[in-house]
C-alpha cells in the first residue's frame, strides 16, 4: 500500500508542474513574443536507473523489469518551445519581427534582456521632441547606440536588415542576438530571457 501511496504522490507531484506551465502559458498566450513551455516525463524506475548506474549503456534499460505494480513518474525536464509562429504584415511600424533565429535586445531595470516580442511602441520625452522605441511594458528597444531615438517629427521604418531610419537618415541598427544553445535562457516575466 505505500509504495502505491508513494506512486500517487509523485504522479501528483509531476501533474502540478505540469499544471504550473499550462498555466504560464494560458496566462501569456496574449503577450506577442511568449514560448510556450512543455513538460516531459519520464517513469520512476527510468530515472532512478540513470541515477544509479550513469555508466551503464542506457540502452540496457529497455530490458529492465521493476514489477507490476506502478512505481510513480516524475519530470524529466521541461522545455521552452522557440519554434517561430507564423509571420503577420500588421501595417504597423513599430511592430517587428525577425524571420529565423536570433532575439531583440531590450534594456530593463536588471540590464538586458533577450525577447522574441514583436510589438514595440514610440514614447516621447517630456516637450516631445524625440522618440524612444519600446516595448509595451516600456522596456527601451536597444540599438548597436544603446536604446534606439529619433527625432519625434520623423517618420520612423525599420528596413529588412534592421537599419533603424528616421525620415531619411539611419539613425541605428538593431542589436540583435543569436544564442545557439537555448536551453541556457532563463525565462523571466512577460516575453523576456536573461542568459
Amino acid at each position: 500500500m505505500i509504495t502505491g501511496l508513494y506512486a500517487a504522490s509523485t504522479n501528483l507531484d509531476a501533474i502540478i508542474h505540469q499544471q504550473d506551465a499550462i498555466a504560464g502559458n494560458i496566462a501569456n498566450a496574449g503577450v506577442s513574443g511568449h514560448k510556450g513551455e512543455t513538460v516531459v516525463f519520464r517513469s520512476f524506475p527510468d530515472i532512478m536507473f540513470e541515477q544509479q548506474s550513469p555508466y551503464i549503456d542506457k540502452t540496457s534499460r529497455a530490458n529492465h523489469v521493476t514489477g507490476r505494480i506502478g512505481t510513480g513518474v516524475g519530470v524529466d525536464w521541461s522545455y521552452m518551445n522557440f519554434q517561430p509562429g507564423p509571420l503577420e504584415y500588421t501595417g504597423v511600424n513599430t511592430d517587428l519581427t525577425i524571420d529565423g533565429d536570433g532575439f531583440f535586445m531590450v534594456e530593463t531595470a536588471n540590464g538586458p534582456r533577450l525577447t522574441r516580442n514583436s510589438k514595440y511602441t514610440i514614447q516621447f520625452n517630456e516637450d516631445r521632441t524625440q522618440g524612444t522605441l519600446v516595448t509595451h511594458e516600456g522596456y527601451p528597444l536597444l540599438g548597436q547606440k544603446g536604446q534606439i531615438k529619433f527625432p519625434a517629427d520623423q517618420d520612423l521604418k525599420v528596413d529588412a536588415v534592421g537599419n533603424v531610419v528616421a525620415g531619411n537618415v539611419v539613425v541605428d541598427r538593431l542589436q540583435l542576438k543569436t544564442v545557439p544553445d537555448k536551453n541556457v535562457l532563463l525565462p523571466e516575466s512577460g516575453a523576456l530571457f536573461n542568459l
